[in-house]
């Protein structure tokens, strides 16, 4: 008797589930979400099946549709109704490993995001973590290749849109030492008090104003003068030729961030672990800038031994012609809602054209830093940090460099 053939145990991967990734604009997005948030909390804490249906349809359109807040908010509904009611797995795996899928997504692309669901950003999902562990490992499963296929599916878009001559090339594929950070790592805060001070006079229209010069403990006591309930009227008095006083403290700035605002410019401080200063300023520019200040934004997150400061810029497109700008209509004050429309007829919405981002990894004790990007009108870039790397990704670019960083030569 010949013996049995052997039979190939190796299982057959599914093929890729279809995904619609077409991006909505970004206001018809936020407008889905809104009405989904309204009618959750109409539905309250135990809503009825159509509320479901209806919040469903919502959130998954905005999600599908790409707007971060979106994903976030449909993948906690899901999961908080799956961990207090068992709904949705695996009754409905659709949804399910939808929405878990666009959570991932989302907090991979953001991982300051993912403080609610640790472990979800890792690759593979922290075993160790208890939000992973609530999760059925099949769905799970399922949920990181859908969370892969959305993501392939974008980069597809933002791919096409390059041979199509919409955007602009990847850059080289190598990150390049740079000394023109947005973020500092200085040892002590008073060493940007002059240039804040440089901001202050140029937001009040007194940009030829020499600064008065402050001793170090009272250039300190300002800034924290400032950041506490003075706000920057406090650097009118320390212009004003007085002797400067105050009685805010020398020391003020701790590992929680803090904010000052004047004006375009945004400043953040935090004190790090290793006791230095971590200060970021933002020029708000470009066109628009307006709608709640999401056209041009700088984030910073701490990896590791790393600081991570991501500036992004949204980018629109006019339907009716390519080539007319946008920009944003409608006053905040006025409680009128701002939208991003063509310039020539003020009416026609714009869309969304992807980001335009680039990517800062300073040392925090070396203060070398790699700038990756720019990255013109893709998806909003990922990092990963290894313990041999730094990768930089966005849509179809790519960028590297080898650890350990090496800071730029002077000059």
């Amino acid at each position: 008797m010949s013996a049995a053939p052997e039979v190939d145990s190796t299982p057959t991967p599914a093929a890729p589930r279809a995904i619609d990734c077409t991006q909505l604009p970004v206001a018809e997005a936020e407008a889905l979400l809104a009405e989904a948030n309204a009618l959750i909390d109409e539905a309250g804490e135990h809503p009825d099946q159509d509320a479901v249906v209806r919040i469903l349809e919502k959130l998954r359109k905005a999600a599908y549709g790409g707007l971060p807040a979106a994903q976030l908010r449909y993948g906690w509904f899901v999961v908080g109704y799956y961990a207090t009611d068992e709904m949705f797995w695996p009754g409905d795996r659709d949804t399910a490993v939808g929405a878990l899928g666009l959570l991932r997504f989302a907090v991979m692309r953001d991982p300051t995001s993912a403080e609610d669901f640790p472990g979800l950003d890792q690759t593979p999902p922290d075993p160790n973590s208890a939000f992973i562990q609530l999760l059925d490992p099949e769905w799970l499963r399922l949920a990181v290749e859908e969370a892969s296929a959305y993501e392939a599916c974008v980069d597809k878009q933002g791919a096409a849109a390059a041979d199509a001559g919409d955007v602009d090339a990847c850059p080289q594929r190598r990150g390049e030492v740079s000394q023109n950070s947005p973020s500092q790592i200085v040892d002590d805060v008073a060493e940007v008090y002059e240039a804040c001070v440089v901001d202050y006079l140029e937001v009040y229209g007194e940009a030829e104003q020499q600064v008065v010069a402050l001793s170090p403990a009272e250039r300190r006591r300002a800034l924290c003068a400032a950041l506490g309930s003075e706000g920057d009227s406090v650097f009118e008095r320390a212009q004003s030729g007085k002797k400067f006083q105050t009685r805010a403290p020398e020391t003020c700035v701790g590992a929680q961030k803090q904010e000052l605002r004047m004006g375009r410019f945004i400043w953040e401080f935090s004190k790090l672990p290793n006791s230095r200063y971590l200060v970021t300023r933002t020029a708000r520019t470009g066109s628009p800038w307006g709608l709640l200040y999401h056209g041009h934004s700088i984030d910073t997150l701490l990896d590791g031994h790393f600081v991570v400061t991501v500036v992004t810029s949204d980018g629109w497109r006019c339907p009716r012609d390519p080539d007319d700008p946008c920009d944003s209509f409608g006053d905040e004050n006025a409680g009128t809602a701002q939208q991003v429309r063509c310039i020539s007829d003020q009416t026609t919405p714009c869309s969304e054209a992807g980001v335009t981002s680039d990517v800062y990894v300073t040392d925090t004790a070396t203060r070398a830093t790699v700038h990756f990007g720019s990255f013109d009108r893709r998806p909003r870039p990922t990092i990963k940090i290894s313990t041999q790397q730094v990768e930089v990704s966005a849509g179809d670019c790519s960028q590297t460099i080898g650890l350990p960083l090496v800071a730029a030569k002077p000059g």
